[in-house]
């Protein structure tokens, strides 16, 4: 008893993990529950009153965290048709630790600071309401968190730069009656007339060969500003890993949430199934933290007390226990020690009956 109890003293249970190797998951499930039952009541009730107790527990996230709690916890939802919880929980936590979302995070910054923050060399045209709108984004990304601001941009480049651009000597030697004179007298018409519009502008965006001739003209007038912000904020959207980030929150969407693609949809308000269903072009880090509070909350409010006075709940105990036994007391605070003692207390109670209907017996 002094031992374990210098070990429980010595410990830190906030860097303690317990490791839990698949060979050693196998020998757990092939012990008896009622091996481990006897286990988990074989620790000194000391042990669990002098243990330090954390200041701010959260038995929910204990479980979903511990490697041996997670799989019980799970066992015990699938019995319920209920593991699709805790699986979009861990789904939706890869999703936030992809390698995508940093790279996002660094891109949008670098993108902010060369083109946006108002020490820029290379400022480009925007509001400061809009700055302030991106600037509050850089920490959790979008895809399209650049969108108002190319807009923008793009207007300017159909006002001023375009304009201009094709009343040059640039632009002649581009040659476009040459290569495509229905596009040069469309384009000569609109000059004349006054009537460039944005698709006039997407024409030289959307061709090598044009855009290069474009990109000449821009430099030689020092506007070239613009035109490499769109093209970086470009390069931002078509980024692999903000495509991979897009797929894994289109994925899990289609298995969890969207009625018509999943087989087990999560019970969620109407309005957070229609944002994540119809949002998905603006995916970030926190895309899905509403839809895992709320599912948190039925696991805390309903699964959890279930789990907690069931037979499982005790196994877990007898497998922390076999495991490491000052592990498993340093687990077992607040809800978790209310619950095994009243299993401890449960088991006691038939134990003694046992007992005296075998003297009753004998």
């Amino acid at each position: 008893m002094e031992t374990l109890m210098a070990e429980l003293d010595a410990m830190n249970p906030s860097v303690y993990v317990l490791n839990l190797s698949l060979p050693t998951a196998l020998a757990l499930d092939e012990m008896k529950p009622c091996r481990l039952i006897q286990r988990a009541l074989s620790i000194p009730v000391e042990a669990i009153a002098n243990a330090p107790k954390p200041l701010a527990p959260n038995t929910l996230m204990l479980l979903l965290h511990d490697k041996l709690g997670h799989r019980a916890f799970k066992q015990f939802l699938s019995v319920k048709g209920n593991a699709h919880y805790v699986a979009f929980i861990d789904e939706v936590d890869e999703y936030e630790g992809l390698p995508g979302i940093e790279f996002m995070q660094h891109t949008a910054k670098k993108l902010y600071k060369k083109y946006l923050s108002e020490s820029s060399k290379l400022q480009v045209d925007t509001s400061t309401k809009m700055r302030q709108e991106i600037e509050a984004k850089l920490s959790s990304p979008t895809i399209d968190m650049f969108k108002a601001v190319v807009a923008r941009v793009k207007q300017g480049l159909l006002r001023d730069a375009l304009r201009r651009y094709l009343k040059s000597s640039i632009y002649l030697e581009l040659n476009l009656q040459a290569l495509n004179p229905e596009l040069a007298k469309e384009l000569d018409e609109a000059v004349a007339q006054g009537k460039l519009e944005i698709p006039h502008l997407e024409i030289f965006l959307s061709d090598a060969t044009f855009l290069a001739n474009f990109k000449s003209y821009c430099k030689s007038q020092h506007c070239i500003e613009n035109l490499l912000f769109w093209e970086e904020v470009e390069e931002f959207r078509r980024l692999p890993s903000n495509q991979i980030v897009l797929r894994c929150a289109k994925k899990i969407v289609e298995k969890y949430v969207n009625i018509e693609t999943s087989k087990t949809p999560l019970d969620l308000p109407v309005h957070m199934h229609e944002f994540l269903t119809d949002n998905l072009e603006h995916v970030d880090r926190a895309y899905f933290h509403d839809a895992v509070a709320e599912v948190m909350d039925t696991l805390r409010s309903i699964e959890l007390p279930d789990f907690l006075d069931s037979p499982l709940f005790m196994v877990l105990v007898g497998s922390w226990v076999t495991m490491d036994q000052v592990y498993a007391v340093h687990h077992l605070h607040n809800d978790l020690e209310s619950a095994y003692f009243r299993h401890r207390f449960h088991y006691i109670c038939e134990a003694k009956k046992e007992k005296n209907r075998d003297d009753a017996l004998g």
